[in-house]
């Protein structure tokens, strides 16, 4: 981690602040109860988010099935993300297999830093 220093530090702040406003009976009330509405909005962009992401891998792959189904000829090779790239795609080459693999491992940061504001507010409290 890039600034893991600040991140201690401001976690440190977070909870000493967070465990004197608990210690407040009517203000944990409020708080908690709060809490609860924020945690299941967390899991539904965290469940709508993972959706949309795994759409988004799988589509690539149920294209080459569904044309091998349907005995497609010649099969079209689609790429995770339908972009132009300025070199030429021989699918099902080497070449166009690393960048097929390449664009998947994309999909992993993407996955984690769309999911890093909630869970970073989850974590905090």
């Amino acid at each position: 981690m890039i600034h893991r220093d600040e991140v201690i530090k401001l976690h440190n702040l977070l909870d000493h602040h967070y465990t004197k406003l608990l210690n407040d009976q009517q203000l944990s009330k409020i708080i908690l109860t709060d809490f609860r509405s924020f945690r299941r909005i967390s899991w539904m962009f965290t469940t709508v988010a993972v959706i949309i992401i795994s759409t988004i891998a799988l589509a690539p792959i149920l294209s080459l099935i569904h044309q091998q189904l349907r005995s497609v000829s010649p099969i079209n090779y689609p790429l995770v993300y339908p972009t132009q790239y300025p070199w030429a795609f021989n699918p099902p080459n080497f070449p166009y297999k690393i960048h097929f693999l390449i664009e998947y491992a994309t999909i992993v940061p993407h996955l984690c830093v769309s999911h890093l504001d909630t869970l970073f507010m989850m974590y905090g409290f």
